[in-house]
């Protein structure tokens, strides 16, 4: 008989539920969360289908700790996922339970979130390579968020045969698609996310497209409001209508908008533990362009539905969509070849690589290492 398995997370978001709720329809599966719903983000994301999971949220509990040992303890024979290293006050709990136990989870983790100041991020890393270190011994394995995430764990004192690659994909129903491809002229780029000028390279994507004009492309931004600094700074140095703020879109329908409206996404960001608008750009039929500071690299290198550009870079982003606008084929054949790829990002597909994961683990040193299906072999 298959193990429980217990995922410990923050929110149950459709990009991280997909494939245990897909392991739900042949374990028991209870979803321990932090909360329902992110106040970062509750104007725009919805709490997911959760399928045949149990849930439970900790923020509904009186005696938190309490409830954890106990729940651990009740749980001793369970596979345990768990989402990072402890950084919240609760899950800093589990850890502290996990450690008088003989529980080995399996860790989801992004890279640690990144410091401007390099005196900070030197700081950081000195943290994380203590910390990490300190709790290697307790870790069954890390599925990290793209290979880059795999190297920078493996940096931070985790064995290789303990660090797996991994990824996010949208446990949301895929978009249906038109029997052919077809390309909009001008083309018509999109970007999906925060307004964050600096860490979702904003800056670098609003300079790239000041040579541009409307009889080009256009580049919608889904998330950037009306007042935001991106309207000023089109108004004053981009030709008119190249950039459209559109404001917040509701998550579960930012697929099918992908799917029916859009050539290409761009996602010029200086950091991104995954970039989910890459797997829902790639499922939606669409190519994208991305730097190489992104997990979600891995699915454009592999799938080669799209261009990796090195990140902070305006004239390599700039290129890059002079390229598209050139050549509108290639963005075509982009577009045909995703369709191809996509079903690689289906929750089930994931769900197998999870059991593969958990194989492995229990197996100890006579397990074979899953293979990430995803990526290109090495």
């Amino acid at each position: 008989m298959n193990k429980a398995v217990v995922l410990w997370t923050n929110i149950p978001s459709h990009h991280s539920i997909g494939p245990f709720r897909e392991l739900a329809n042949s374990r028991k599966v209870c979803c321990v969360c932090r909360e329902p719903i992110s106040k970062l983000r509750e104007d725009i994301w919805k709490t997911p289908e959760l399928g045949a999971m149990e849930v439970v949220y900790l923020l509904e509990k009186d005696n938190l700790e309490a409830y954890i040992a106990e729940l651990i303890d009740k749980t001793q024979d369970a596979v345990h996922f768990v989402s990072g290293f402890g950084d919240l006050p609760e899950l800093k709990l589990l850890w502290k339970c996990i450690k008088q136990t003989e529980i080995k989870p399996i860790v989801i983790a992004e890279r640690p979130n990144p410091q401007q100041n390099k005196f900070k991020a030197s700081l950081r890393d000195l943290y994380y390579s203590y910390k990490i270190r300190s709790l290697a011994s307790k870790v069954a394995a890390i599925l990290c968020m793209g290979k880059i995430a795999v190297n920078a764990y493996c940096s931070y004192g985790i064995p290789e045969r303990k660090a797996l690659p991994y990824m996010y994909t949208n446990g949301l129903p895929f978009p249906e698609l038109t029997s052919n491809a077809e390309i909009n002229k001008p083309l018509r780029f999109v970007y999906v996310g925060g307004d964050h000028k600096w860490r979702k390279g904003l800056d670098i994507l609003a300079q790239a497209l000041q040579p541009f004009t409307a009889d080009q492309l256009a580049v919608d931004f889904i998330g950037p409001e009306k007042d935001s600094w991106l309207a000023e700074f089109a108004e004053n140095n981009c030709s008119p209508n190249v950039i459209r703020l559109l404001g917040k879109l509701q998550s579960d329908q930012i697929a099918t908008k992908l799917a029916q409206e859009y050539d290409i996404l761009v996602l010029p960001s200086r950091h991104d533990g995954w970039g989910m608008t890459v797997s829902e750009a790639v499922l939606s039929g669409i190519p994208a362009i991305v730097t190489d500071r992104c997990g979600s690299k891995d699915v454009v290198e592999a799938s080669g539905v799209g261009i990796v550009i090195p990140a902070r870079n305006v004239a390599s982003l700039r290129a890059a969509i002079q390229t598209c606008v050139d050549d509108p084929q290639m963005v075509l054949a982009w577009k045909e070849r995703a369709r191809t790829y996509r079903d690689n990002l289906r929750p089930e597909k994931l769900a197998s690589y999870l059991e593969a994961v958990i194989d492995y683990v229990e197996k100890g040193s006579q397990g074979v290492k899953p293979n990430a299906y995803w990526l290109k072999e090495r």
